[in-house]
């Protein structure tokens, strides 16, 4: 579901591509984590491409309406 929201973002074609490669990547990271029994560090990864993303967003790279928007908004970390 958050990396379907970045590639419908994507389509949208206003986020920063290099942004997007680089929350694909971490996700994966995440997703490899979780599969090799290592729940807390996905977690982390997780959250660590949340946080990425809500800079992003700060700055402009990521916008502030549309599918990861409202991921964004959803998703909270403190």
């Amino acid at each position: 579901m958050f990396d379907d929201a970045i590639r419908s973002q994507e389509a949208i074609g206003d986020i920063d591509p290099r942004v997007a490669a680089k929350a694909h990547e971490k996700i994966r990271k995440a997703a490899r984590k979780y599969e090799e029994g290592h729940q807390n560090a996905a977690r982390d990864q997780v959250a660590g491409v949340l946080r990425d993303l809500v800079k992003a967003a700060e700055k402009g790279d990521v916008p502030s309406s549309g599918p990861l928007a409202d991921f964004l908004g959803a998703w909270r970390v403190r």
